[in-house]
């Protein structure tokens, strides 16, 4: 199928850092394989949205790279600061724009009916444009990993607040970026538990790090109990519009993993594990 064979390009770019870099090795290939699991669903879909997804991700690269790479060339070096690495985090939120996502799908898709005609599946759900969902996250790894590429191989992009250890590899933000896309296709048929668990992921892990940082005092090991107690409550806010009250469970799993603080980037679990965490209860 076409789309993956801009998943392999991902899948390469994150080989040849697993091979160079030595540093997050267990992170590289636990994304390697849910790039897998994520390449195979795209694959079930059918011609016309493989098609879809390849124009959607040389448009959002084209449309997004060059603005980022033109941007961050103004980048100045002026120290870290949590909020400022957390705000590429973000770009996922965009999702939740659903007034753009609506835009997207009664401009952009009558378009793609007349370039590729009427597509084999159609996607439904009952409060959010499904089709626009699947496009946008289906390039979404595709941007993120050009923009990688451009930063550590082309020096042509610079993201402010990296951390030393991202400098020459992978930045969470690209992790952040390809859990929410295996997220949306793992459980495709389940908007709701695909909307909260990558908010519940998102705000939560800016919360557990903007709180633990500034106000952490009890500590367990590099982690404090004040940030996993501010990512439980922001998780389960986050979730609440879409699952309810269950979301509470989900932040308490979170903040109890992150607490035991895994040798993976949290980024790239913290929504699949709140996604299986509540899938039973809703």
């Amino acid at each position: 199928m076409y789309a993956l064979i801009l998943y392999a390009f991902v899948g390469l770019v994150i080989i040849e850092r697993l091979v160079r870099v030595e540093t997050g090795r267990p992170t590289k290939i636990l994304a390697l394989l849910m790039l897998v699991i994520m390449s195979l669903v795209v694959a079930s879909l059918g011609e016309w949205w493989n098609l879809a997804i390849v124009v959607s991700s040389l448009v959002l690269t084209v449309v997004l790279t060059i603005p980022v790479a033109l941007a961050t060339r103004f980048v100045r070096g002026s120290g870290y600061s949590d909020v400022k690495r957390k705000l590429a985090h973000c770009l996922v939120l965009l999702a939740y724009a659903t007034p753009l996502m609506w835009l997207i799908h009664d401009n952009v898709f009558p378009g793609l009916y007349v370039l590729l005609g009427t597509p084999d599946r159609h996607m439904q759900a009952d409060f959010v444009p499904l089709e626009s969902l699947l496009v946008f996250f289906g390039a979404l790894p595709v941007f993120a990993v050009t923009v990688e590429s451009l930063r550590f191989y082309a020096h042509a992009v610079r993201l402010p607040s990296l951390r030393e250890d991202e400098i020459n590899d992978l930045a969470a933000w690209f992790y952040t970026c390809l859990s929410a896309s295996f997220v949306f296709f793992a459980w495709l048929d389940a908007p709701r538990i695909v909307l909260a668990s990558i908010a519940a992921a998102v705000v939560g892990d800016a919360a557990a790090c903007i709180v633990g940082k500034r106000l952490g005092r009890l500590r367990v090991g590099r982690k404090s109990v004040e940030g996993a107690v501010a990512e439980m409550i922001a998780a389960a806010l986050s979730a609440w519009p879409f699952i309810g009250p269950i979301g509470l469970l989900g932040g308490l799993v979170l903040a109890l993993v992150d607490l035991a603080d895994p040798p993976v980037n949290d980024n790239l679990y913290f929504a699949p594990l709140f996604a299986l965490v509540i899938t039973p209860f809703v």
